[in-house]
């Protein structure tokens, strides 16, 4: 059976996965015919690296360990999984750079590498061409044209109000979930958002709630989206948060620039994280598609499309 290799790690795994339990019944792993075929260890504090031994594992479909402590590289071994299809590894403390390997999985569709400390050019070997429909990374440090990213991380945060100057609103963009949190005055219709700085392709918008305590403040508030000239674009509602570690919310390709927390009563407004999943878009030359027309050329070297071609130089035989 796979483990997670790390050998202070030996007595958490027993009391996951004991021995005397027939392994299909083990939390987190999933199974078909008594077969294991994928894990769903998310949010459940594992430490350690993740083994070699994992190339053994041919059945599997999906691997999903997001959030936990897992450190270390990204084996190679994991492209000898030729049946995996989804593998999420975001929100753990992964380093190196990401395996070109990886883009020779054959049926992989998801993977999730947001928030570890990877690097790389995923280009060459991921977008050209796309060879995954959900690709996930951080951006400005691993380059990958194909790939959406946490776009809040780079953005610029504010909020109506400050309780005190160590919890401003930037702390709900530093990739933390665990705090400290933004946290307002209390106050009528208290707001926190974030500005993307450009118009950008929206895809999830994960909430993120206190962990420690109160998370009834975030009850009843509204998750807003504005494009760039302050227009509302969506709203999606929060209701009773007090039982709640995080909410989310996906939509279609989306276009906004800013997301807004907004209370609609009076209380404290108290954020951990929020995190917004997407693409930024990249300004198009118009021209470079359009049609051009002239009065009778000059040369037959210098045609009207010549303005328009996206070359600045111009220079047409010295005139």
């Amino acid at each position: 059976m796979y483990r997670i290799k790390d050998a202070s790690l030996s007595g958490q795994l027993e009391g996951l996965w004991l021995r005397n339990v027939e392994h299909c019944e083990w939390q987190g792993v999933i199974c078909d015919n008594g077969v294991v075929v994928g894990l769903k260890l998310q949010d459940v504090s594992r430490n350690g690296t993740l083994a070699t031994e994992i190339e053994f594992l041919r059945n599997f479909t999906y691997f999903m360990a997001g959030r936990n402590h897992l450190n270390g590289a990204i084996p190679s071994e994991l492209a000898k999984l030729t049946k995996l299809e989804d593998l999420h590894l975001d929100h753990n403390k992964l380093s190196g750079t990401i395996s070109s390997e990886l883009a020779k999985l054959p049926k992989l569709k998801e993977l999730h590498l947001c928030n570890n400390d990877l690097t790389g050019d995923a280009n060459s070997f991921f977008c050209s061409p796309k060879k995954i429909s959900s690709f996930g990374v951080d951006c400005g440090v691993v380059q990958c044209d194909c790939c959406y990213c946490n776009l809040a991380l780079t953005g610029v945060a504010s909020q109506s109000s400050e309780y005190i100057k160590f919890l401003p609103a930037k702390n709900a963009i530093d990739g933390n979930i665990g705090g400290p949190t933004a946290h307002t005055l209390s106050g009528y219709q208290e707001w926190w958002k974030v500005d993307l700085l450009k118009q950008s392709t929206i895809l999830k918008i994960v909430v993120w709630n206190r962990p420690d305590c109160c998370k009834h403040r975030l009850s009843n508030s509204n998750v807003i989206i504005l494009d760039e000239t302050g227009t509302l674009i969506e709203r999606r509602e929060i209701g009773d948060a007090s039982e709640k570690s995080k909410f989310e919310f996906s939509f279609d390709n989306l276009i906004g620039k800013t997301i807004k927390v907004q209370l609609k009563g009076r209380d404290y407004l108290d954020i951990a994280e929020v995190e917004v999943f997407g693409f930024k878009l990249e300004p198009i030359n118009l021209k470079l598609t359009s049609t051009s027309s002239q009065l009778p050329t000059y040369e037959n070297n210098s045609p009207a499309k010549n303005a328009i071609d996206g070359n600045i130089d111009g220079n047409i035989g010295g005139h």
